[in-house]
Formats: C-alpha cells, structure tokens, sequence
C-alpha cells in the first residue's frame, strides 16, 4: 500500500446567531462558543447530532444566512499514511461518534475535532475552542446546544429516541477512578485522563 501525505488544517468558527454580540465578548476572552472542522484532501469534516459528516471546506460559512464565520485555519501537520490507514481512523470515529450521541459539553464537533487531530498528526486543537464546553460540564450545562448542519440545512438531523433501558432508575455506583476524578475537580486540578 502506497502511503501519502495529507495536509490538516483546523477550521475554528464562531457561530453568527448565538448572541453575536454575547459571543464575540466571550470570544474575546477565550470563552467563546465555536464550531470546528478538519480540513483534509479538500473535504472538511466534523460531528452532530447526525453523526460524522463531510462538507466542502467553510461550508458553514456560505449561504443567504450563514451560520457562522471563520476565525481562524490553523495547518496542524501532515498525516502520512495509506488511503486504508485514513478510512480506519475516520471509521473508528465514526463508532466513538455515532448518531445521536452529541452534547454540547461531552461530545461536540471540537471534541471531535481533538480526536480526529491527535490521531492523525498527534496533536490536539487548541484549548480556547472547546473552553465554554469544559466549562459547561463543570456547571452541568446543556446537552444537544448549538450545532453546524452537514451542508444540506442549518438544523442537525433527529435523533431517532433510544429504547428504555430498565436498569436506568437503579442507582449506580461510581467507580474509583471516577471518585478520584471527582476529587481532582472540586480541589481545581485539571487532568484530560
């Protein structure tokens, strides 16, 4: 199999109908709400409640009422491997990211973005970009939010409802990991594992 070398390139935008005055403050102050997307080969992808998309790259950004403008493109590497090699990795996201799994502050586009980054050329986005989502989950805010459609329309695609799971109103335990976790956040430390 032939390997080849495939540019990265974030695409970090701020959303237009969230408060625009509101979010470009917060944006100032690195707390702003953005979508992201991964440029490679020419097509730009990213995540919604419809699962892992493709468009053309700036998509978002197109249209009578766009939904958002760029802010910044940052070229993050060069993923060197065979056509295979790339599908697996986008294959594998697509599991970790299906449709119907989006929230605002635990799986996102920018927490795509992340993934899809540091498994291509090993390194994360930027922290800015997903700062009002860590933020969020820490206040417990929010869960589908604002979204980039995949091109076709600005709304995300439904999620089809999820069976009733009968063990849910059972009371669950958490794990240590969990507790310790837990215990690193009340005391203001921060860990990503």
């Amino acid at each position: 199999m032939a390997s080849h070398e495939r540019q990265v390139t974030l695409h970090v935008y701020t959303f237009t109908g969230v408060g625009g005055r509101t979010n470009s403050i917060l944006s100032s102050l690195s707390l702003g709400l953005h979508h992201s997307g991964v440029e490679v080969s020419g097509r730009e992808f990213s995540f919604n409640d419809g699962g892992v998309f493709q468009t053309r790259p700036h998509e978002c950004t197109r249209g009578d009422e766009p939904q958002c403008v760029l802010k910044e493109s940052k070229f993050l590497g060069v993923h060197v491997g065979s056509t295979n090699e790339f599908n697996g990795v986008l294959n594998e996201l697509r599991r970790a990211f299906p449709p119907g799994s989006y929230s605002l502050t635990g799986k996102n586009c920018n927490h795509f973005a992340d993934v899809f980054c540091r498994a291509l050329v090993g390194c994360g986005i930027p922290s800015y970009v997903n700062r009002a989502a860590s933020y969020g989950r820490w206040l417990n805010f929010g869960n589908k939010g604002y979204q980039i459609g995949d091109g076709a329309s600005s709304e995300a695609p439904k999620a089809k409802p999820a069976k009733a799971d009968p063990n849910r109103s059972k009371k669950k335990e958490l794990t240590e990991h969990q507790k310790m976790l837990l215990e690193r956040i009340r005391n203001g430390a921060t860990d990503k594992s």
